[in-house]
């Protein structure tokens, strides 16, 4: 079970991976976050999910 300082770090995680470059890691642990946001009712860590796979898509 992630706790809520877990998806903080995740939501972290995904933001530093975007800055990177690294696209294609973010889109699979932003749907990652995102399937975990849904199941914890964490609208907060859809939205992190959700705006850094559009941008990931976008990007490339």
């Amino acid at each position: 079970m992630m706790t809520s300082g877990n998806l903080k770090q995740l939501q972290r995680e995904l933001t530093l991976l975007r800055a990177e470059g690294k696209y294609k890691e973010t889109i699979d642990r932003g749907l990652e976050l995102l399937e975990i946001g849904k199941i914890q009712k964490d609208p907060n860590s859809q939205l992190v999910a959700l705006i850094n796979v559009a941008a990931c898509y976008y990007s490339t």
